[in-house]
């Protein structure tokens, strides 16, 4: 009988260590330090700024103000490519752990090529600090190194090509919106376009009461005296809601040389609030070939893009197809 007690105590003594010792183990696991792995921000809309600083470009710094983000607090960023940024903290995963063999080497080629992120919140708390690294030899993935810590990761955005790095590779230029327009026709009381060379196809379009009229731009044009389309005057109006540039061509040489030419065209908005914008135009064709006869409208259909030089100093290029529903005439509006 004793040795059946003495048995039973030795099993129960047994089972209580085994269960401290698996509770010793499970509490280990979960006070595992995985920081230096926590590139992943699963709530995106809390993110209120992002710090860029490249190795061998200027530094880019995105903040979120009333919901849309700006480039230096100063310009709109492009919707694509911010949204494409956020979608890595969403959805970026861990690939794989670089072997320890070439660890050395990794953090190495990140000290030389790498590029710093810091990532805030909307109360300009800083969230997260990491290096962007080079790519793997396969050019599928990119390493990725937590500030402070010693273990790099090879991060890939399921159902992407892109490698990670380009995605933060980007001059303050890229990230910048390239939309024109992007008007509430409500709030535009003029609207204008002027042909310096074709003076009676000018026109100027003003909103009062809820009604328009479209009369020449310049003096002693004849104005014409049959009834006006007003539907034709509010879609013009209404086309103001958007319009994107191919490219932002701030830094074209060719822009001051440019702008010392004659506009083809030019276009003015003013608005309720007193506001005031404008849009000159220049044919491609012109820039390439002085000689080209850029006069006559008939002779848009050979320009297939324009210049254009804005009132608040950008310069874009822009595709002539697009252009097409701004270049009306006079006449147009009396169909």
């Amino acid at each position: 009988m004793k040795k059946t007690w003495l048995l039973l105590l030795l099993l129960i003594g047994l089972s209580i260590l085994a269960v401290l010792v698996l509770r010793n183990k499970l509490s280990d696991e979960n006070t595992i330090d995985v920081s230096d792995r926590a590139f992943k921000i699963e709530e995106i809309d809390k993110i209120g700024k992002i710090f860029i600083a490249q190795k061998n470009n200027e530094p880019v710094t995105l903040t979120k103000e009333n919901n849309v983000w700006l480039i230096e607090g100063k310009y709109k960023t492009n919707d694509i490519i911010i949204s494409d940024l956020l979608g890595f903290f969403k959805n970026a995963r861990i690939k794989y752990i670089p072997p320890k063999a070439a660890t050395k080497n990794i953090i190495n080629e990140i000290a030389k090529i790498g590029t710093k992120v810091e990532v805030y919140n909307t109360s300009d708390e800083l969230i997260r600090t990491f290096y962007v690294g080079g790519n793997t030899p396969d050019g599928r993935a990119t390493y990725f190194l937590m500030a402070g810590a010693d273990q790099p990761y090879v991060l890939e955005y399921p159902g992407q090509d892109i490698l990670l790095r380009e995605k933060f590779l980007k001059k303050p230029m890229s990230w910048r919106s390239k939309m024109v327009f992007e008007e509430n026709p409500e709030n535009i009381v003029y609207a204008a376009m002027e042909y310096p060379k074709q003076k009676n196809l000018s026109f100027k379009i003003e909103k009062k009461d809820g009604k328009f009229t479209v009369n020449p731009f310049f003096e002693g044009v004849p104005k014409f005296t049959t009834e006006l389309n007003q539907n034709l005057a509010e879609t013009y109006m209404q086309n103001f809601k958007s319009l994107g540039a191919e490219y932002l061509e701030n830094l074209n040489p060719r822009k001051d040389s440019i702008n010392k030419l004659i506009p083809f065209a030019t276009i003015y908005l003013e608005y309720e609030n007193g506001g005031k914008k404008s849009m000159k135009l220049y044919p491609l064709l012109q820039v390439v070939n002085p000689n080209i006869n850029e006069v006559e409208l008939e002779s848009l259909k050979k320009v297939e893009r324009f210049y254009g030089q804005s009132s608040w100093g950008d310069f874009y290029l822009l595709q002539q197809r697009l252009l097409l529903k701004y270049l009306r005439t006079y006449d147009y509006f009396y169909q």
